[in-house]
């Protein structure tokens, strides 16, 4: 794994409007947590404790309100 940074987000307009790309080349990347160590040592690890690819879930987390847009969790 390579790691980028402050490389910009670029719309996919094609796929839709709150569709982005981070690659130069348009290639489907996941994007991955920076890992966070937890609070305490016996703390069990969560997704954003771990090098993993961010989930889409995590990306849009439902407000309760079906008129209202989906929001981005807090630990991302």
């Amino acid at each position: 794994m390579h790691p980028i940074t402050g490389a910009p987000a670029c719309c996919s307009e094609g796929d839709g409007a709150h569709c982005y790309t981070f690659s130069a080349l348009g290639n489907d990347t996941p994007l991955y947590t920076l890992a966070a160590p937890e609070a305490q040592p016996t703390a069990i690890a969560g997704e954003t404790n771990l090098p993993a690819p961010i989930r889409r879930r995590a990306l849009a987390v439902p407000t309760g309100d079906p008129a209202a847009p989906a929001r981005t969790d807090e630990a991302y």
